[in-house]
């Protein structure tokens, strides 16, 4: 049986399931995230939370997933949205002008895994690693932080 969710975001969905049999994910176009947002936020009357945004470097598929872990409050139920940007030009709209509260998470995605996010006008580096390490994106698997003697 599809969910209400899966429904609700079908114009936008590329794949969808759950996460270790539990809660749902639906995998949507980079270009769609804000479109699956404002789907969402409409929906639920804004009340939509983002609980945090977590990046994961596939590097044999040579592309980044960003997981946007949600809370939906009139339903109380958690989902995933995910959306893969390459690794080789990592960008992706910034949601902050729709639910402000993902600014800390896209800050920090993109200060530890370059994603830049269009539209964040306050991404700064460095904002979580040393000033020592610059333009460094340390939680990516092929950097090779610096030598210790």
């Amino acid at each position: 049986m599809e969910s209400k969710l899966n429904v609700k975001l079908k114009d936008f969905i590329i794949e969808s399931g759950k996460l270790k049999g539990v809660s749902e994910f639906f995998k949507v176009d980079r270009g769609k995230l804000r479109d699956v947002f404002n789907a969402l936020l409409r929906e639920f009357k804004g009340e939509v939370h983002v609980t945090t945004i977590t990046a994961i470097d596939r590097l044999d598929e040579k592309k980044i997933e960003l997981d946007y872990e949600i809370w939906i409050y009139p339903i109380k139920k958690a989902i995933t949205i995910k959306v893969d940007t390459p690794r080789d030009d990592p960008k992706v709209d910034s949601i902050i002008d729709l639910v402000p509260g993902a600014l800390l998470y896209e800050l920090e995605v993109h200060d530890l895994f370059g994603v830049k996010f269009i539209g964040n006008s306050y991404l700064v580096k460095p904002f979580i690693i040393s000033e020592d390490l610059g333009s460094a994106t340390p939680l990516r698997k092929d950097w090779r932080g610096p030598s210790r003697q």
